[in-house]
């Protein structure tokens, strides 16, 4: 009996250990498709409004009024089908607003925040030029306005091929940051972006 048990066991565990393998295998060809498959790199400029919303704005607290920003972002585009592209990227992005302390509304102070992010984007192309796109951001900010951890955005845009396989794309978008719920800040960019590509492979 416990021969029998002993072979079930043994013959249990190779099929386990051929499953595991045949998935690795498919897992690591997809993964080298994916990173051997056509790719571009760019580099974008965004800019426009933002504002910035604290909840101790209801408490009494400071009030703040957003001026303007802008943001420098690198990218790698890989495409993965004709239509479909994945973008992740890393950005800084200046944010510029006044700030009014609860004790003296009237007077508004200038004030700064800078932001590092990875957005990872999910990118559609549909008719000839246009797409739109969307995806997470994951934030790292100092200071005392906490806006550390996760966002999301979405943008629409063109995109124009030229000579020598560069590329332009432009566009409106809108961005988030600071969307988990214990956040006490959170900040949101509107504008536009331009960027400027080239077609590695």
């Amino acid at each position: 009996m416990k021969r029998i048990i002993v072979i079930t066991v043994l013959i249990f565990l190779t099929f386990c250990t051929d499953r595991i393998y045949a998935q690795h295998e498919e897992l690591s060809s997809k993964i080298e498709h994916f990173i051997s498959g056509s790719k571009s790199a760019a580099f974008a400029f965004s800019f426009g409004g933002n504002s910035l919303y604290s909840s101790e704005d209801i408490e009494g607290g400071p009030t703040y009024s957003g001026r303007e920003f802008y943001a420098l972002e690198a990218q790698i585009i890989f495409k993965l089908s004709n239509r479909i592209d994945i973008v992740p990227g890393i950005s800084f992005i200046r944010n510029l607003f006044y700030y009014s302390p609860a004790f003296k509304p009237t007077l508004s102070e200038k004030a700064s925040i800078n932001v590092f992010s990875i957005p990872i984007y999910a990118r559609y192309h549909f008719l000839k030029y246009l797409f739109l796109g969307g995806g997470l951001t994951i934030n790292v900010n100092g200071g005392d306005r906490d806006l550390n951890g996760i966002g999301a955005g979405i943008q629409f845009g063109g995109e124009f091929n030229l000579n020598n396989g560069m590329f332009l794309t432009f566009g409106p978008f809108i961005r988030t940051q600071g969307l988990l719920p214990w956040k006490n800040y959170k900040l949101t960019n509107t504008g536009v972006t331009l960027s400027i590509g080239y077609k590695i492979k």
